[in-house]
């Protein structure tokens, strides 16, 4: 037997569902064969939809399925009209056998049948930004020195470590942190890798970033020492290298591959990116850094800016803050520092490019947290001492 004319079916009710109920869909074509029809027939297991069918005087007789369901009560039943190709309310109780025979003119039955538990809906949160940020960028408050953490998921960025580990660690540790995927000492300057040997000591890396300048501090020795016995993959990129880790896009922006010889101006300079969020981070880049860069026509648009050496008068020109034209600039600087950072000029000329300051002598840890498409800006509010 093949059904002529059945169509789809879809109940749904607020109040079905407060019963233990929930809704069903069925659809059956003109080419439904009687094997479909018997699989509709058969008894339900306890506690799900049962759905029967029936065609005219000669069709298949649906009393068959109900009157062997009775494990399950049969809560509603729904009849099709031929006439008005609608789906009737016929409730309640079971319909009997000898009615249903008699009612030569169904096209169908739809029977719906209670759950042995109520229903409990599952609500799925919506994404939003606090909850699953895709990256933040930590700008950790180690006082006078830089100490920045990226944290794209299982991947974790660490760029230098302030003068000492006590800050830098006891963050990491803050945030969960157990391994770090790249570690970059932007330059040998002890307020940049003076707590980096502790970190390395303390946490497994993968790659470490240098920028190829060496030095006869003993914090250096102690750090060249701290990477050999780490044993990571030691790289030192130079303008035009680019990577990817975990979405998030890296391109260096500075040393050339020729090193001035001044660690200050040959910092690691790169800018990250994610989707339409970019950020500049720039070490204790120079302004004749800054000038190399303006000539060789790098990408240097950015939406946060790393504000180079600590807000130094040596940084931070004019002309590279039209380039970069960032809507907010972070300062990693410690209070009451004796360098007299950061310098006034520079902070007039940040004021002149439109940029929202955040210093963590006076905001503590600044976070940008961002989805990709937009960010944004919390501090701790809490300087260091």
């Amino acid at each position: 037997m093949r059904v002529s004319r059945l169509i789809a079916v879809l109940v749904t009710s607020g109040a079905m569902l407060a019963l233990g109920l929930t809704a069903f869909a069925w659809t059956l074509g003109a080419s439904s064969s009687e094997a479909q029809l018997d699989a509709m027939h058969n008894c339900p297991q306890a506690g799900k939809w049962a759905i029967s069918v029936w065609e005219g005087p000669d069709g298949t007789d649906t009393s068959q399925a109900l009157a062997s369901c009775g494990a399950v009560p049969v809560l509603a039943a729904y009849y099709l009209d031929p006439q008005t190709q609608g789906w009737l309310h016929w409730f309640p109780g079971q319909p009997g056998i000898s009615t249903l025979s008699t009612l030569d003119k169904w096209q169908g039955v739809l029977v719906l049948r209670a759950l042995e538990a109520p229903v409990t809906p599952t609500i799925t949160p919506i994404p939003s930004l606090t909850a699953t940020p895709a990256f933040t960028v930590h700008f950790i408050d180690v006082g006078q020195g830089d100490a920045i953490l990226i944290d794209k998921g299982d991947t974790d960025i660490l760029v230098d470590g302030g003068p000492t580990s006590a800050n830098v660690l006891a963050y990491l540790q803050g945030q969960g942190v157990d391994d770090i995927d790249l570690l970059v000492a932007t330059h040998p300057h002890a307020d940049h890798i003076g707590g980096l040997p502790d970190v390395l000591a303390q946490y497994p890396v993968g790659e470490i970033w240098v920028n190829g300048d060496t030095a006869t501090s003993q914090i250096y020795q102690k750090f060249a020492a701290a990477v050999v016995t780490e044993g990571a993959t030691v790289r030192e990129p130079t303008r035009g290298y680019t990577t990817q880790m975990d979405g998030l896009g890296i391109a260096v922006l500075n040393p050339t591959s020729q090193l001035t010889g001044d660690p200050n101006e040959d910092s690691v300079v790169f800018r990250l990116t994610c989707g339409e969020v970019s950020v500049m981070l720039v070490g204790d880049a120079t302004s004749d850094s800054e000038a190399s860069m303006l000539a060789a026509g790098l990408p240097l648009d950015s939406d946060v800016l790393k504000v180079g050496h600590h807000g130094s008068s040596t940084s931070t020109s004019a002309a590279f803050l039209a380039a970069v034209t960032p809507k907010d600039a972070v300062i990693s600087v410690g209070a009451g520092n004796t360098y007299g950072h950061p310098a006034q000029e520079t902070l007039d000329r940040l004021a002149t490019a439109g940029a929202t300051v955040y210093r963590t002598d006076l905001n503590g840890t600044v976070v940008l947290t961002s989805d990709c498409d937009t960010y944004s800006i919390t501090t701790s509010g809490q300087p260091a001492p």
